[in-house]
């Protein structure tokens, strides 16, 4: 029999977490049990041990309290990113920093993230990603600013990918894309969606950065602020040339549906059970 010592902070949803060497990081999250409180947003944290179930405090992170930010694991450090700050009633989720720190374990310290390259436009918002390439951290933020139905109208603003290379003192910008008209007609074929981060989901192969299948909920006005992502167009970002291309996407769309790289394939599985999968080395 198994006993968990009890956390020595206070349950909560959204946190970020990941595996940080020997240990379970999680951190952030809202706690509060209205999503109208202003004051639920959590900035704290704490590492569970699998091997002694013991649960120990992360000192205070440089960041405001959020929700659904992103933790990778860099080998050496833990990286906190993005997230909302602000929910409740519309405009909800209206706050979306590009903003992280870093955290790490032999230390207990934490540090800022160089400034993120964000455009000069005052209340400009953000749906962004990030993740861990093994060298760098990469970010891709579709700027906005209006809100509609409580979600963010992605298509008002640039889409910035850059990257982060631990011990670099500033951001790599590998693309700024104006943005395209909100039209799908009105597109070139060549034009990235501006709605690609919205509800799409997404496998990184170990070079690029493959979106590969939509959310059922994101079908609605209500759920993702404009329906669902558009896969139509390019789909995958090469990190060495900066470039996106065109991967065939999976045509599943379902709540709970989840994509991972195998190594050599990309396996797509709906909550009703359908599964695909695509080779990108032999089409």
């Amino acid at each position: 029999r198994t006993t968990v010592l009890p956390s020595p902070i206070s349950g909560r949803t959204g946190v970020a977490a990941t595996w940080a060497g020997q240990d379970v990081l999680v951190w952030g999250g809202v706690t509060r049990r209205s999503p109208t409180d202003p004051t639920g947003f959590a900035a704290d944290g704490a590492m569970y041990d699998p091997t002694t179930h013991r649960w120990s405090t992360v000192p205070p992170a440089p960041l405001a309290g959020r929700t659904r930010a992103t933790a990778v694991w860099t080998g050496k450090e833990v990286i906190v990113f993005g997230g909302f700050t602000t929910q409740g009633p519309a405009p909800a989720f209206q706050d979306r920093p590009t903003d992280g720190a870093i955290y790490s374990p032999a230390t207990g310290r934490w540090q800022h993230l160089p400034a993120f390259p964000a455009p000069r436009v005052p209340g400009a918002q953000a749906t962004s990603l990030a993740i861990w390439t093994g060298s760098s951290l990469l970010v891709m933020a579709q700027y906005g600013g209006r809100v509609h139905g409580g979600h963010l109208e992605t298509w008002s603003g640039p889409l910035i990918v850059a990257s982060w290379t631990p011990g670099a003192s500033a951001w790599r910008v590998l693309e700024h894309r104006r943005p395209p008209s909100p039209d799908p007609r009105r597109r070139a074929p060549s034009t990235v969606s501006p709605t690609l981060l919205r509800g799409a989901g997404h496998v990184w192969t170990g070079t690029r950065l493959v979106f590969v299948h939509g959310n059922e909920g994101c079908r609605s006005m209500t759920s993702c602020g404009g329906g669902p992502p558009d896969l139509a167009g390019p789909n995958t970002f090469t990190v060495a040339t900066a470039t996106w291309s065109k991967t065939p996407e999976s045509t599943i769309y379902s709540i709970g549906s989840a994509s991972a790289w195998t190594g050599q394939s990309i396996v797509t599985l709906g909550a009703t059970g359908v599964g695909r999968a695509f080779e990108p080395a032999t089409g």
